[in-house]
């Protein structure tokens, strides 16, 4: 991609995201209430860290009703938001540093077991499929990242991809496991 290309797709998304809908997301208050909301969480997993304080999205602010009842009447860029707005700090905080650690793992595993079936396959559909699957898992954490994506419609489409892209893999795994060609270790 050349380098106006770059400057016109950079310029076009920051010219699309002044308008509408998405305005508030280049917003400097929005990173200030996060990172605001998310240390309370982070106090929360300090003193609770291999159990965490209970699982579930209205955790939070059962925990932190008080803080956020008090700066409702403040501006935006003083609030606390009602939730974490980040699944992994949720899970952190709600179930503790050993759920985090699995929790993360099963994203690694997802994209690791993908992207050694695509090294291995020799069809272009296949390979098209596992590429496509693992980028969709890594874009998937990443909005888990900045809000709570793990319920509902779009996570019942994402673990069916998941799904479909794993069960591309375990054919090839079914062939070579046969062949005695197998080896997890890799």
């Amino acid at each position: 991609m050349r380098v106006d290309e770059r400057v016109g797709m950079a310029g076009g998304l920051l010219a699309v995201s002044e308008i509408g809908y998405q305005r508030d997301t280049i917003d400097p208050w929005t990173l200030s209430a996060r990172v605001k909301t998310w240390r309370l969480g982070l106090h929360q997993v300090v003193q609770y860290p291999l159990v965490g304080v209970g699982y579930g999205n209205d955790t939070f602010r059962k925990m932190h009703t008080v803080e956020i009842e008090a700066e409702k009447g403040k501006g935006t860029v003083e609030q606390v938001l009602p939730g974490l707005h980040n699944t992994f700090a949720m899970v952190l905080m709600g179930s503790g540093v050993p759920a985090i650690i699995l929790f993360i793992w099963i994203f690694v595993r997802i994209v690791s077991t993908l992207m050694r079936q695509w090294r291995r396959s020799t069809a272009a559909e296949t390979q098209g499929l596992l590429v496509a699957v693992a980028v969709v898992t890594v874009g998937f954490a990443t909005q888990n990242l900045f809000d709570y994506m793990f319920a509902g419609s779009l996570a019942h489409l994402f673990w069916i991809l998941v799904a479909a892209g794993l069960c591309s893999v375990r054919r090839h795994i079914a062939t070579e496991a046969a062949a005695g060609d197998l080896s997890l270790n890799e």
